[in-house]
């Protein structure tokens, strides 16, 4: 990046090719903001991307066979045959620039499990933020326990805040929630600003009459939101959250906090495409 500074007037434009799953785009993409962070806009748009899947559910391969059939027809020869010749081509044919929003996860993570000593850093993520329960045994549960939908083994206590945005009314209504979750996504589809929350979950209260504590232990609520920023906490100490961005995970987390950009100059990364070949429909599995 120095020599693209010092040799040049103006940026030079670099093709970075990946291939690999959603995590070789993570991996990728970390160190770059990481030292692109205090540049200008105009450092992280002259780096160009090619992503070449090797999962064929990967969500940048979906969406760019979207906007690209030339896109299938490579994937469709790299997995049949080693031909480095249709790889060369296609990186010499894709100028067309799409733009994928960048967001912000900030992670605070229990180094210490004793001391409950922590650390803060920030994770860059193009698709998805999802927890994972820390599934616990079920040794010593009754065989109606095991069922997933009962066992509190698949669940995790939480406190989430959100900013739920509502289009139509253009307003925004902040939320609070308490609960044990079994799942909880914060989503961005690719090539869309808005990030999306999905999450289902029992309510927990501090005070239910016990005629009504069975009935409501069993109720599972949905969340299904577009939000503006998202948080949660770990309400039980005990054991961290699993937690995984874009394909990579993190282990023993205490908090999150999600926000649907990097920074004002780093929002967006560039992804090239040959969209003069454009269809229709999509050309990948959905």
């Amino acid at each position: 990046m120095q020599k693209c500074a010092t040799r040049h007037s103006r940026l030079s434009v670099v093709k970075l090719t990946v291939i690999g799953d959603m995590s070789a785009a993570s991996i990728i993409l970390k160190p770059l903001v990481d030292s692109l962070n205090n540049k200008s806009s105009e450092w992280i748009q002259n780096f160009h991307f090619i992503f070449i899947p090797t999962d064929m559910e990967n969500p940048i391969g979906r969406y760019v066979g979207q906007v690209d059939s030339s896109y299938q027809r490579l994937l469709d020869t790299l997995s049949n045959e080693s031909n480095p010749d249709i790889l060369t081509t296609y990186q010499r044919d894709a100028k067309d620039v799409t733009k994928l929003s960048i967001g912000r996860v900030l992670v605070t993570q229990i180094v210490n499990q004793s001391h409950q000593d922590t650390k803060q850093f920030e994770i860059p993520f193009l698709h998805s933020v999802s927890i994972v329960p820390n599934k616990k045994s079920c040794v010593n549960c009754t065989e109606d326990e095991q069922d997933p939908d009962k066992c509190s083994a698949h669940e995790v206590d939480m406190q989430v805040d959100y900013t739920s945005l509502h289009k139509r009314e253009n307003s925004s209504k902040q939320v609070q929630v308490k609960g044990t979750f079994r799942e909880l996504a914060v989503v961005r589809e690719l090539g869309e600003q808005v990030i999306s929350l999905r999450a289902n979950y029992r309510e927990r209260k501090a005070k239910v009459a016990l005629s009504r504590l069975k009935k409501q232990q069993h109720e599972i609520l949905n969340i299904n939101s577009h939000v503006n920023t998202f948080s949660c906490i770990m309400r039980s100490h005990t054991n961290g959250l699993t937690v995984h961005v874009d394909g990579l995970e993190y282990q023993n987390v205490l908090s999150l906090n999600v926000f649907p950009v990097w920074s004002p100059n780093l929002n967006s990364v560039s992804l090239l495409t040959n969209s003069n070949t454009s269809v229709g429909s999509s050309l990948l599995p959905s």
